[in-house]
């Protein structure tokens, strides 16, 4: 019915357009015009959305909503208007949503503090609310009516949003979130999982707290029992008899190269080195972050943030590493320049040394770098966040003598 109501003159077109083409190109065309012709008969929109109206409509929803536009924010509005619009949402100008934002005159884009881009409208004012904030500003009887509603029923689940669930607490009508912006909902729900235990996730999803994750391990690590994940069943539970020697043999068999275990493999690695597993829970913790705290651990492993991902490092080998490099010579200019010489004296050393080894008539005490000093000296520099960081850390500002110690590119101390 739709390639019916096609014009003929599209068809003929099409025919005229094939006849003075080669037999590949003509098929490829005369299928490209029909199938054109067909999308504008069927009512199927061709432009590439979203445009600079969508924006600015999705906008302002999320002011209507108290929401300030963030990138992700605007994107997910976007894709439901298009949901709701019937139209496709493409998906290479929401990667461009940035740049069409500040094509845009009414529009002003600025970076957030926490790491998003968000668009604005000049001249409006805001009221946004901040559904990240620890602030509790809702009286004790509203949560009291929360958490009965939640606890009334077992099946309740929402997405695993905050967005996401807000907007479906919303789409229930409970009276006593009548009149309230989908942000302030936002807030209600990030209170609920962050400070009131009301909320829980489990498997992904938004729960009751008790039948959530957290409320379960909590159970398990009170009865000292580990927390069924399906993960390593039949295998032995570490125990505190074993899993300080065991966890210090681990770590210390991570090649140097490493900056040590990453936290989020930590209990698959144990598990395959020893075949056997590292519960929190049965430690009498609810987090492996904790569990790791512990004073039995203090002594074996220390756990450090690098490049946005949490690595345990063996204690031992850190305080190795500070000492490496707190007697580490210093360079006299710099070893990528022509200056590549090192001074004998380890770095903190007296300056009435390096006066008297500099007096007139007094030979200075200088080695030259040989390649192989110059080669170890860049690979140290550049062997991993965990080094770069001891170094940073461990390198005092300015040398005792008071002379600063500035480095170059490449970590080299130039004095």
């Amino acid at each position: 019915a739709a390639v019916s109501a096609v014009p003929r003159a599209e068809w003929q077109g099409a025919a005229a357009l094939a006849a003075a083409m080669p037999r590949a190109d003509a098929h490829s065309a005369a299928v490209a015009a029909v199938g054109g012709s067909w999308r504008a008969a069927s009512g199927v929109k061709t432009a590439c959305r979203p445009c600079a109206h969508d924006v600015l409509r999705a906008v302002e929803s999320l002011y209507a909503d108290a929401l300030k536009p963030f990138g992700r924010l605007l994107q997910k509005r976007l894709r439901e208007m298009a949901a709701d619009g019937g139209w496709r949402c493409n998906s290479r100008k929401l990667a461009k949503l940035r740049t069409l934002c500040a094509s845009c005159p009414e529009l002003r884009v600025q970076l957030e503090a926490c790491g998003d881009w968000s668009a604005v409208l000049i001249g409006r004012p805001t009221n946004f609310v901040d559904y990240h904030s620890k602030e509790d500003t809702f009286p004790q009887e509203f949560w009291h009516e929360v958490e009965a509603f939640l606890s009334a029923d077992d099946s309740l689940s929402f997405p695993g949003g905050r967005y996401e669930c807000a907007q479906t607490l919303a789409k229930l009508r409970v009276p006593f979130l009548r009149d309230r912006s989908l942000a302030s909902i936002c807030h209600i729900v990030q209170l609920a999982i962050s400070a009131k235990n009301i909320l829980g996730y489990q498997r992904g999803k938004i729960v009751p707290y008790r039948l959530s994750q957290v409320s379960a391990k909590t159970r398990c690590a009170k009865q000292l029992q580990p927390y069924a994940d399906g993960h390593d069943e039949g295998q032995l539970v570490a125990t505190w008899e074993t899993v300080v020697a065991d966890l210090e043999r681990l770590l210390d068999e991570v090649p140097p190269t490493e900056n040590g275990i990453r936290l989020s493999i930590l209990k698959e690695s144990f598990s395959f080195r020893f075949r056997t597993t590292l519960s929190e829970t049965a430690l009498g913790h609810t987090k492996l972050l904790d569990l790791l705290a512990d004073y039995r651990f203090r002594n074996i492993c220390v756990v450090s943030l690098q490049s946005n991902s949490h690595f345990v490092v063996s204690r031992r080998r850190q305080l190795d590493l500070i000492r490496e490099v707190a007697q580490a010579p210093i360079t006299v200019g710099c070893r990528c320049s022509k200056a590549d010489v090192v001074h004998s004296r380890p770095r903190g050393a007296h300056s009435s040394a390096n006066s008297d080894a500099s007096a007139p008539g007094t030979p200075t005490m200088l080695t030259p770098v040989s390649s192989r000093d110059r080669s170890s000296s860049m690979a140290s520099s550049g062997s991993g966040g965990f080094r770069n960081d001891i170094a940073s850390r461990s390198s005092p500002s300015s040398a005792k003598d008071g002379s600063a110690l500035r480095r170059c590119g490449r970590g080299c101390v130039i004095q």
